[in-house]
Formats: C-alpha cells, structure tokens, sequence
C-alpha cells in the first residue's frame, strides 16, 4: 500500500503521512523502480496510534521507542511504561486544571444571572 492509499483509506492527510516517514515513525518495507513506496498493512495500521500519541504530547523518538516495543517487547519496556504513564499523568493534570476553570466560569455566570434578574424583580 503506498501513502496515498493510505491517506485515502484511514482519512490522514498526505503530507502528515510523509511526515510520520520524514520522523522514522513509518517505514516502507518496498520502493519500486519509479521511486513510490510501498508499506506492510501492518505499518499502515500503526497511522492510528502515531496521531494518539502525537495529539498526547509524545515526543517523536518517544513513539519510535514505543513502536519498537510494541513488536518486540525487549528491554526498554520499563522506560516506555514510564513515558507513558507521565504523559498520562499530564494530560489527566491538564483535564483536572480545564475543569477547574469551567467551574469557575460556570459560578461566574450563575452569579451574573443571579444580578441580572435581582435588578429586574418589581417588589
């Protein structure tokens, strides 16, 4: 399958695609005679996993290292696990800090509402 294929197929753009190449994310396991290069459906179907882990924060040579573990399992799993769970804890601290900002927001519209509607009663 080549990167246009795949870009059609899962709905990434291209160039994203050739990014993930440019980066070591992606590797063709073919290049023909007219220089198109061909990948495995198994590395078509990483496509998903690099945008997850891209969107949480992960650096490129973190996802190279967790692809890599992923097919191999060998001894850097610990520090992969360990990657991991620090962006996991990240992205829980920025979801913690996003609801305690809509709470606020959320007081200040009660309590806006609340003024609105006290200035508007005819006692």
């Amino acid at each position: 399958m080549t990167l246009e294929e795949a870009s059609k197929r899962f709905g990434v753009d291209l160039d994203k695609l050739k990014n993930y190449e440019k980066n070591g994310l992606l590797t063709p396991i073919e290049i023909l005679a007219s220089g198109e290069k061909q990948y495995t459906e198994e590395e078509v179907r990483k496509i998903g996993v690099i945008g997850s882990l891209l969107k949480a924060g992960l650096a490129y040579e973190d996802i190279r290292q967790y692809l890599s573990q992923s097919n191999s399992g060998t001894e850097n799993t610990e520090e992969i696990l360990r990657i991991l769970r620090q962006h996991r804890y990240s992205l829980l601290e920025n979801i913690h800090e996003k609801q305690r900002l809509l709470d606020e927001i959320d007081y200040l519209i009660d309590d806006m509402r609340k003024k609105f509607y006290k200035g508007k009663r005819k006692d």
